[in-house]
This record gives structure tokens, C-alpha cells and sequence, in this order.
């Protein structure tokens, strides 16, 4: 199915970089979206792919160093002042609550997915030099994250 196809493609693509931080969205991503669905093949081989691209990505290194107030904005954020580093820490947070919330009632599988992908990037920031979505990588992931916020508002 599409699914299957765009997740092992997003896998290939992302281990293909080495992207730990997206393998790890990619992997929390699928596996938010597909909990407590309908166990079928086609989630099984979706989490596989996920999960094959995460493990291969995570034993291979980064080639490209840190750069200053992208991979440590939010540690960059409290050394200038608690108070900017608590807001970026808030919006982050709130980033990962507010899909769910503009679906309403339960969390449909899109809204766990994309909670699921923000959490993936925020935790690859706070365990390894990589940046912090909304906060680290500048105005794509921002406005990529208006359209996922949009399209999911507008199709319940």
C-alpha cells in the first residue's frame, strides 16, 4: 500500500543521509500512528522498515559537526537566559500536545503520527548534537509543521 511504499522510501532515503534525528521521528512516528490500530501486515512491515532504518542509521556516523545555536539551541537558550531556553523547552512541548488537540475527542492515527514525529526529533536533540525541531533548523521545519498542522485541522 501507499503506507508501506512512503515509509520504506522515507527509511531508504533517511539511512541513505545518515539522519539519525529523522530516523527517529520516522521510527515514533509510525509507531504512534499505528498504536492500538488493527494489526496487519502492512503496519507490521511499516514498523519493520521504520525500525530497519533507525537501527542501520544509528551505528553509522554523523558527518557533519555541530554547528552553535542549531544543535544546541535549547542548551544555547538557557545559557543566554533561563527564561528564552524555558520558552523554547514550552513551545516544544506544546508542539507535541496540539495535534491531538485540534482533531478533538480521540486522537486520530495522523494526530499520533505527527505527535509521535515531534517527538522523535526532540528526543534526537536532547540525547545527541542534533537540532531541535522548531527551534534549531529555521523557517522549513516551521512552515513544514503549519502545513502537517493545516491538513490534518482541515481533514477530520
Amino acid at each position: 500500500t501507499a503506507a508501506l511504499t512512503a515509509t520504506t522510501l522515507c527509511a531508504a532515503v533517511i539511512w541513505a543521509q545518515p539522519d539519525f534525528a529523522a530516523a527517529l521521528a520516522l521510527f515514533a512516528g509510525v509507531a504512534a500512528a499505528t498504536f492500538g490500530q488493527e494489526r496487519t501486515p502492512v503496519f507490521h512491515l511499516s514498523r519493520l522498515a521504520a525500525a530497519m532504518g533507525l537501527v542501520l542509521t544509528a551505528f553509522r556516523p554523523d558527518p557533519l559537526t555541530s554547528v552553535r545555536f542549531v544543535e544546541t539551541a535549547l542548551s544555547d537558550g538557557w545559557t543566554i537566559s533561563p527564561l528564552l531556553g524555558g520558552f523554547a523547552a514550552l513551545a516544544l512541548v506544546l508542539a507535541m500536545l496540539l495535534p491531538p488537540r485540534l482533531v478533538g475527542g480521540g486522537m486520530s492515527a495522523p494526530a499520533r503520527g505527527l505527535t509521535g514525529a515531534m517527538a522523535g526529533f526532540t528526543l534526537a536533540g536532547l540525547i545527541a548534537p542534533f537540532p531541535q525541531p522548531l527551534v534549531g533548523y529555521g523557517a522549513s521545519p516551521i512552515i513544514g509543521y503549519g502545513l502537517a498542522l493545516a491538513v490534518l485541522r482541515f481533514s477530520r
